[in-house]
């Protein structure tokens, strides 16, 4: 008694048509050389730099992550957990435990920008024309000057 099943010749179309689905998916990612040490907890782009946020400091690349150097003098706490570009093309870290940090210059400097900031633990940021927005651990911030200041927006109006 013959059991019921697919014949070998269906089989072997149904494999070829799966390859032939899955090979394109597969091969749309590239692996970059990425930043060295820690994880990746944040990318943001500005213009064509593309920074990468890890638990070690901020590293940029210039060619869409295929080699990747160090954007982070000035940085004191180097734990970044969030980044973001503003529309004045201002560069922000969030760190875990040391604030906010701003850049004018593409990472090459960064300076403490935490006034009128609560908590020092920023893990997001939003932007929203010239409203920049920080989530820290205990509320959200806005700074409508660029990071010059904050003020907290966490009550229902």
């Amino acid at each position: 008694m013959k059991t019921p099943g697919i014949s070998p010749a269906i089989s072997l179309v149904l494999f070829a048509a799966l390859l032939t689905i899955t090979i394109p998916l597969h091969s749309q990612w590239v692996q970059t050389k990425g930043p060295y040490g820690g994880y990746v907890a944040c990318l943001t782009f500005s213009g064509t730099n593309l920074f990468a946020g890890t638990d070690i400091g901020v590293f940029l690349s210039t060619n869409n992550g295929g080699n990747w150097s160090t954007a982070d003098s000035g940085l004191t706490n180097k734990d970044v957990r969030a980044l973001a570009v503003d529309m004045s093309g201002n560069l922000f870290a969030g760190t875990a435990g040391g604030g906010v940090f701003r850049s004018s210059n593409n990472g090459t400097s960064w300076s403490a920008a935490n006034t009128g900031l609560l908590n020092s633990y920023a893990y997001s940021f939003a932007v929203s024309g010239a409203n920049l927005f920080v989530g820290t651990y205990y509320g959200v911030y806005r700074s409508t000057n660029n990071g010059t200041s904050w003020t907290a927006a966490n009550h229902a109006e």
